[in-house]
């Protein structure tokens, strides 16, 4: 099993995620996009390399997100209505 652990830093323009390793090596970094439309996420490995990337769609009803792995869609997220519960 791998154990990875993650820092955010408190105050930032943007989101910026740390993950570690046991030894508190920098295993992978995630960070989002300053001034976009829609929410997007970046994580990349400790060379630089983009792993996989989370974009939201705007032009839609309800909140959508698609998660690509090496430029290729694996999946898409959609929000349910719901009423009178989260």
């Amino acid at each position: 099993m791998i154990e990875l652990f993650m820092k955010q830093k408190m105050f930032s323009f943007k989101d910026a995620f740390h993950i570690y390793d046991r030894d508190e090596q920098e295993t992978f970094k995630v960070e989002g996009r300053f001034f976009s439309l829609g929410d997007s996420l970046q994580m990349t490995d400790s060379s630089g390399k983009t792993l996989v990337s989370i974009e939201q769609k705007l032009m839609s009803l309800l909140p959508r997100y698609e998660i690509s792995i090496g430029g290729k869609t694996v999946c898409e997220v959609t929000k349910k209505v719901t009423f009178f519960k989260p």
